[in-house]
């Protein structure tokens, strides 16, 4: 190659060098500012998190969603990327989020990804954190959910990936879980998604949904007992089992085909559901398997009995026959501590009569903290204020 042709091969390549970096920068600069326009809305922005200054072309503090919209066409002409990232979720997510529908829908046609993920901080999770998908059911995006499963991304997916991309993210609210099974969301099964299959069922135990816990125990590989219905530390321990209106119909014929199905009293998950002493006698007197002649089931019992509230827990423990309950609280240390906790805000009468259910010895071994409990008590300390209560209180067994 001669002089002269070296020099305009050079030149060309520089051109298309200096060419390709301004479109790269061009690029750049789009997705930047469709990031900047959608965090310089009040409705986008996350807690705790400044306003994002509005970027030319568009003001975000009168901008509505069609405002939005146009404004991330005309950066997608000049090449934005709508999968960037920031404050850890993509403008997919955070249109979801922000209940931003036509925008989810909009950028849904054009090109924004509904497989990536929240870029969850919290690596102690026990699923991995959200895509498009699983934030609308975190969020209850419901108007959504048709839009999400339409899509090619998530229409040609296996049943067991669709049941791990929802189920996981309705697992704090029953709404939630109601709804996914009213969408007929693909359930988890027992025996590809056993963990999964088997939280959902605790769940669905623990805030009453009977229809959830049906569906689930007729799938061909339901187990016959599911692994966690013997394992005493199960917790039902929920974060809005306070709203639970279980009790307003207690469907009681369902609970039995569900007591079937499970081969286990369905009574140690639905005690804690109770709310009123009335629901608690309703509940205790609607047929179903009574515990009592198995020590694991009777200890599952008492602890779902006191995470319900004052008024239903010294009813559904009265009921409990005395040495059944006295033996799960002598052989079970944790129930022994959480006894004399929730004990110490109860009405006297009540704090006696459970103070009597305890083993002398290990009541003399606890008696100086639990005391010192007890005079901060809502219910028992209003009542034990005097020497000769205390006194009461201290000789009670």
């Amino acid at each position: 190659m001669n002089t002269k042709n070296l020099t305009v091969t050079l030149a060309i390549a520089l051109s298309l060098s200096l060419s390709s970096h301004a479109g790269t920068l061009e690029k750049q600069q789009a997705t930047k500012a469709v990031l900047d326009a959608m965090f310089s809305m009040d409705v986008v922005r996350p807690e705790g998190v400044d306003l994002q200054a509005s970027p030319k072309g568009f003001d975000g503090a009168s901008a509505g969603e069609s405002e939005l919209i146009e404004f991330f066409a005309r950066k997608k002409r000049l090449g934005a990327d709508f999968n960037g990232y920031r404050h850890l979720g993509t403008p997919l997510h955070h249109a979801i989020r922000s209940g931003l529908l036509e925008t989810t829908r909009w950028l849904l046609r054009n090109g924004a990804d509904p497989g990536l993920r929240i870029r969850d901080v919290n690596t102690q999770a026990l699923y991995p954190a959200p895509d498009a998908l699983g934030v609308a059911v975190s969020v209850s995006a419901w108007e959504l959910m048709d839009d999400l499963r339409r899509h090619p991304a998530y229409k040609k997916m296996p049943a067991d990936d669709q049941a791990r991309a929802t189920w996981p993210y309705a697992m704090d609210s029953a709404d939630k879980a109601s709804m996914l099974l009213r969408e007929r969301v693909p359930l988890p099964n027992f025996s590809t998604t056993a963990d999964l299959a088997n939280a959902l069922l605790l769940q669905s135990l623990c805030f009453g949904q009977h229809r959830l816990a049906l569906a689930l125990l007729r799938q061909t590989d339901a187990p016959a007992q599911p692994r966690f219905v013997r394992q005493i530390g199960t917790s039902c321990d929920l974060a809005d089992n306070s709203k639970l209106k279980t009790f307003v119909t207690f469907p009681v014929g369902e609970w039995k085909a569900v007591e079937a199905r499970l081969q286990w009293p369905v009574l140690p998950f639905l005690a804690g559901q109770a709310q009123t002493a009335a629901q608690a006698a309703q509940l205790l007197s609607a047929g179903l398997q009574l515990p009592w002649n198995d020590p694991v089931a009777t200890s599952q019992y008492v602890a779902g009995a006191m995470r319900a509230p004052q008024p239903a827990a010294p009813v559904l423990l009265h009921a409990i026959p005395a040495n059944a309950l006295q033996t799960a609280l002598r052989d079970r240390e944790f129930l022994m501590s959480w006894w004399l906790a929730i004990a110490a805000d109860w009405p006297l009468p009540d704090l006696s009569w459970a103070l009597a259910q305890v083993d002398s010895v290990q009541l003399t071994e606890r008696l100086s903290k639990a005391a010192g409990r007890w005079r901060y008590s809502q219910h028992a300390g209003s009542r034990a204020k005097g020497t000769k209560d205390h006194r009461a209180l201290d000789t009670a067994n």
